[in-house]
């Protein structure tokens, strides 16, 4: 039973958190032009944090419930993640109540948000789809997994809430028939993202209790002399270990860097493959370990005298990801002894926090000997966009409804950087003038950044991986191109002229239920498939200037921007594909439709 109104003992942050989200989510409602559910609103919100958090990625908002017969809910998901390659799946549950206090969920519902996903998973997973109705992108999803089962390792089930759940997930959970299944629940209720808000680098780390959960502990040697910037220690893991740990942490153990760069997800290195099934015994001489760091590390000596690792805190693996991934796929494909097989491992803990995003980089660049990895830094302090957030501070442009006022473009750099700015001013009077001079409509998070420059760049398929791995993506063209060569102040003019381009196309699509272009489910998709389209058609050369200008897209190239997503849409519907939004997702996908060689759109006006 939830008991929204029972008063729970919290502290004034907590309290503070709840409000801010409350606020946040109705605004979104409010600012969503297709009608959105407070519930939808909250889980999209929700997700998002995670995939910033390094929890999940690609993210894709999927609401979907079906009841029986007696009006029981049966199925329900809100939203879902795959992995590129299939490895991890993520369902994501919600429970959300309009209320801006503290509620509590009791067993009985808490049960269902276990029940109803687990349902829709095992008629998704033995192709059961005659329960799921053709009409949805559910059963899109659903046809996913059927088709793709074999290379699914593990299922991530998310149950989000506003709410306080006192109620721990099960562990060891299987279904039957799906016993090769991992099945992880995670609880982000209230309390949790509360934590996560004030964390530091705004992620959850990653802790490993060796002991109580695998039952062993790690012999190491400790460095043999005092540091005050880290510790370090040299250890020999039981390849059975790492490759447990990968099963059920999969790429998330994965420094940023690392993950980035290893997108084989399944392909087995063929030198590591035969050792471990040729010759187990000689994987240490021949392989050249793992570097990992962790922020804390709990040791111990024995009773024998061996001092050993017990547990490590935020524990990531900055070089040898390759090795760890193909551990786990060589045990599960060919049934491998993996009880030979050890790993030397080199663990660096960074005692001083605010080092720690300076030298993990130094240390996954350094330490990998055996593929090279990109020096990206997937950081907010990247140059680049230090530079992009002084040009959009001191560029003005024309108020499209006033030519004799002017407004400013904000970068928000770093998550909440113009609340902030904003609430730094003194007085209510003082407010109104930073949102005159700065609207709220106008202000460019860093991802939408990637995404503006990656559709035109004409990679609307990264754009389609969802805006992590686009922004990921697009860190490593930056790193290219403006490694010398400082972006100018008519850069930052054609990122905003994108910007307002992006956004006039998106309304443009049209709102559910009120007579759009077609499925919204696919808006996303259809609107940077058509903008890319557009600059492949024009050779990029958009007047772009123009569009800074004057602020607006002209109603003429509206009309031309409408035909050419009429078209797009009719062409990502052609495709013969279970979901489309995966289909977007495929270079392949973008080379058929610039094969065309059909011109939707009057390229006299579109060219002006």
């Amino acid at each position: 039973m939830i008991q929204a109104r029972e008063k729970i003992h919290t502290d004034f942050e907590l309290e503070q958190y709840l409000l801010e989200l409350y606020h946040e989510v109705n605004s979104l409602v409010y600012a969503d032009e297709d009608g959105a559910s407070k519930e939808n609103k909250f889980t999209e919100y929700i997700m998002e944090l995670l995939s910033e958090a390094g929890e999940t990625e690609s993210i894709r908002l999927c609401p979907y419930l079906k009841e029986n017969k007696l009006e029981n809910i049966q199925f329900k998901i809100n939203g879902y993640a795959i992995e590129e390659g299939f490895e991890t799946l993520d369902i994501f549950i919600t429970h959300n109540l309009d209320t801006n206090q503290l509620y509590r969920l009791g067993k009985p519902e808490f049960d269902k948000l276990i029940k109803w996903p687990v349902g829709f998973l095992n008629a998704a997973f033995k192709g059961h789809l005659q329960d799921i109705e053709p009409s949805t992108e559910a059963y899109g999803l659903a046809s996913l997994i059927r088709d793709n089962h074999k290379e699914i390792i593990r299922v991530n089930v998310f149950i989000l809430s506003n709410g306080n759940i006192p109620h721990d997930p099960p562990t060891n959970f299987s279904v039957k028939g799906l016993e090769d299944l991992t099945f992880n629940f995670h609880v982000w209720d209230a309390e949790r993202l509360h934590r996560l808000s004030q964390s530091k680098y705004n992620r959850e780390p990653i802790e490993i209790d060796f002991r109580k959960t695998l039952g062993i502990s790690i012999p190491c040697l400790a460095m043999p002399s005092e540091n005050s910037l880290y510790e370090c220690y040299l250890a020999i893991m039981p390849g059975t270990v790492l490759s447990t740990l990968y099963k059920n942490y999969g790429t998330r153990l994965l420094e940023s860097n690392v993950r980035a760069f290893l997108q084989q997800n399944g392909k087995i290195n063929k030198g590591i493959r035969e050792t471990i099934r040729q010759e187990p015994y000689m994987f240490l001489p021949y392989n050249n370990g793992i570097a990992t760091t962790a922020q804390e590390v709990k040791t111990e000596i024995q009773e024998d005298g061996q001092f050993v690792i017990t547990g490590v805190k935020d524990f990531q693996i900055v070089n040898g990801g390759q090795t760890t991934a193909s551990l786990f796929h060589t045990e599960k494909k060919y049934k491998s002894d993996l009880s030979q097989v050890f790993v030397q491992m080199k663990l660096t803990v960074i005692k001083d926090e605010d080092k720690k995003n300076e030298t993990v980089p130094f240390i996954s660049r350094y330490a990998n000997s055996q593929n090279p990895v990109s020096e990206l830094d997937l950081t907010s302090n990247n140059p680049f966009l230090q530079r992009l957030e002084e040009l959009s501070r001191t560029t003005f442009a024309i108020d499209p409804d006033d030519s004799n006022k002017q407004t400013i473009w904000f970068l928000e750099r770093v998550k909440g950087q113009y609340r902030e700015a904003l609430n730094k001013e003194p007085t209510k009077g003082k407010q109104d003038a930073f949102k005159l001079k700065y609207p709220r409509n106008q202000v460019i998070v860093k991802s939408e950044i990637a995404k503006y420059l990656n559709i035109y760049g004409l990679q609307p398929f990264h754009v389609a991986k969802g805006a992590q791995k686009n922004y990921n993506q697009f860190l490593k063209e930056i790193e290219k191109k403006h490694k010398k060569k400082k972006p100018g102040r008519v850069y930052w003019q054609d990122i905003v002229a994108n910007a307002i381009l992006f956004q006039v196309t998106d309304k443009l699509f049209g709102r559910k239920n009120q007579n759009p272009i077609g499925d919204t489910n696919i808006k996303s998709q259809t609107v940077a498939y058509s903008l890319s389209y557009l600059h492949f058609l024009t050779g990029n050369l958009l007047n772009l200037e123009k569009i800074w200008e004057t602020q607006t897209i002209p109603d003429e190239l509206q009309l031309e921007l409408k035909k050419g997503m009429k078209y797009v849409y009719d062409f990502l519907n052609s495709l013969n594909v279970a979901l489309i939004s995966e289909a977007a997702k495929s270079e392949k996908t973008w080379m058929s439709l610039t094969e065309k060689k059909v011109y939707p759109m009057n390229m006299e006006i579109i060219n002006t």
